[in-house]
């Protein structure tokens, strides 16, 4: 089973963090997939399946996730911001030593990863979801 994208996780937990109750950090990230949809050319369909958190099978869909971490400020131009991927995920796992060592060893693994706009997206998240499962650390958050 395909999980999508540990970053929309992230978004609802920082939202949750932040003081958001969950059914507000939801509307958040419904909102944040709308805007992506729109901009990407994806599809109803496409949303549903990632509040599922799973991967739209549709391009436009899977380029829908290269829209949330531009949003997200982790990439700008396709150039990886490792700081702002370590900063969010900090707020996310209030220092927890583990995740925090997995957010830096993903950023030194994951971040490099090269392609069009849409594949790096999508092999940056896989990269991700894999460390983390190598970890035993993805189950916690989601």
């Amino acid at each position: 089973m395909k999980y999508f994208s540990t970053l929309l996780v992230a978004s609802l937990a920082i939202c949750v963090h932040a003081g958001i109750d969950k059914d507000k950090a939801k509307e958040m990230a419904v909102m944040l997939l709308n805007h992506c949809k729109t901009q990407e050319g994806g599809t109803d369909a496409d949303v549903e399946i990632m509040m599922n958190l799973k991967y739209p099978e549709s391009a436009n869909g899977l380029c829908m996730i290269a829209c949330i971490h531009e949003k997200m400020g982790f990439f700008t131009d396709g150039v990886f911001s490792r700081d702002i991927f370590v900063a969010i995920t900090q707020q996310i796992v209030d220092n927890d030593p583990a995740y925090m060592q997995a957010a830096e060893d993903i950023a030194t693994k994951c971040g490099s990863i090269g392609g069009s706009r849409c594949e790096q997206a999508i092999a940056f998240d896989k990269c991700m979801e894999a460390e983390m499962k190598s970890r035993d650390l993805f189950p916690q958050m989601v």
